[in-house]
């Protein structure tokens, strides 16, 4: 996982390759039994992988499916 603002204020990202894109997710909730709900994110354009790590990191925080 990617925690929680983890991010912030780094301005000059401009691009993140991820090893392996696929199977992340943002985080939604978390409901009362625990469970983490999530968006899925599709991560192989490394300029959008830097923009979103800029804008969605300051309320969510990411995480990878096993």
């Amino acid at each position: 996982s990617i925690g929680e603002s983890a991010f912030e204020g780094c301005s000059s990202l401009t691009s993140v390759t991820f090893e392996d894109p696929n199977d992340w997710y943002r985080r939604v909730m978390t409901t009362t039994e625990g469970t983490i709900l999530g968006i899925s994110i599709t991560l192989t354009d490394p300029a959008q992988n830097a923009t979103y790590l800029k804008t969605t990191y300051y309320e969510y925080y990411w995480y990878k499916s096993n």
